[in-house]
């Protein structure tokens, strides 16, 4: 069976976004036909990509990557994935991977989900914490996700159970340090750093 791909990205709402974040000299841009986050021409360069659909959504999740990504890491200009490691390395028969030891990614990710929250309600295109946390099953490190102390068993499922406690934490943090404000002040932050490193 083929694969269906869809394009769901909402073209008056990225021409708000490019407007806003996206100048033509801006050491960041958008391509529409890109998945995820690459280098090119010495620019960062992010797509509304992910897996077979393409929307805004997307385009937010990865910005958020942008403003949570250490100023440091950003001046190396990492190829792809913004540079993270995905754990300890492993080879066996010929195959090879990587293996997650900690939940980091996990809260990484909830950074970044955060702050696709909070740009969804700026934009006016607001998707439900829930929906947004779902993926998180996806993650290779979702089995150490650590829950806060103290709650217990609401659901028979337990990663039901953990997305539910997951989407919590990132309604917090839309709250409190990942607010539309705070990403525009990170934002322009890892922006003016990397003006200033090609000078």
């Amino acid at each position: 069976m083929d694969t269906i791909y869809e394009n769901n990205l909402d073209q008056a709402i990225l021409a708000k976004v490019k407007g806003d974040f996206f100048p033509d000299d801006s050491p960041i841009i958008v391509d529409e036909s890109l998945e995820g986050q690459t280098v090119r021409d010495g620019r960062y360069v992010i797509g509304p990509w992910a897996g077979p659909g393409s929307d805004i959504h997307n385009l937010f999740h990865e910005m958020g990557h942008f403003a949570d990504r250490e100023i440091e890491a950003l001046l190396e200009y990492p190829f792809n994935s913004w540079g993270y490691s995905f754990g300890r390395p492993w080879s066996i028969a010929g195959q090879s991977g990587f293996e997650p030891q900690t939940d980091q990614s996990v809260r990484r990710e909830m950074n970044c989900w955060a702050y696709q929250v909070s740009l969804s309600r700026h934009y006016g295109c607001e998707q439900s914490t829930q929906d947004v946390v779902r993926s998180a099953v996806y993650l290779d490190a979702f089995m150490f996700y650590k829950m806060e102390e103290g709650r217990q068993l609401e659901y028979k499922d337990r990663n039901k159970f953990k997305l539910s406690i997951m989407a919590d934490e990132v309604e917090k943090l839309t709250a409190t340090t990942h607010t539309f404000s705070n990403f525009l002040l990170e934002w322009n932050k890892r922006i003016y750093a990397l003006k200033k490193d090609t000078l």
